[in-house]
């Protein structure tokens, strides 16, 4: 019962869609092809984290979840498992302001790419 801003699958047919749930924190949840909940990810199948909403996802070839989550009008590139926990090794770029950020995409060599488009205002 909350907002949805992004749906990733996977090519074995997982699914994440990534938003702000009805309490108003960031949310991810996972299904699997026949569209029932993952419940390998996270908690019963959903993750979701106190601090900031999930923006925009991305899936890499090993099927782990990119998102962008927004904290405090900040946003932060992530690295999510398999398994819903955060990835430690993943090196994130240096945060963005929200304004600038539209999307996070995977290139055809699995790098991470973050679409960024300034507002200028007169």
């Amino acid at each position: 019962n909350g907002e949805d801003y992004s749906v990733a699958q996977t090519l074995s047919g997982r699914i994440y869609v990534i938003g702000v749930n009805a309490q108003h924190m960031g949310a991810a949840v996972a299904f699997t092809r026949d569209r029932i909940p993952d419940l390998s990810f996270g908690r019963n199948g959903q993750l979701v984290v106190p601090a900031g909403i999930f923006w925009s996802a991305a899936i890499q070839s090993d099927g782990r979840l990119v998102v962008a989550r927004s904290v405090n009008y900040v946003i932060h590139i992530e690295r999510i498992n398999l398994d819903g926990s955060n990835d430690p090794t993943f090196a994130s770029i240096t945060p963005l302001l929200v304004n600038d950020t539209r999307s996070v995409k995977i290139d055809q060599n699995d790098d991470v790419v973050v679409q960024v488009q300034r507002y200028v205002s007169e």
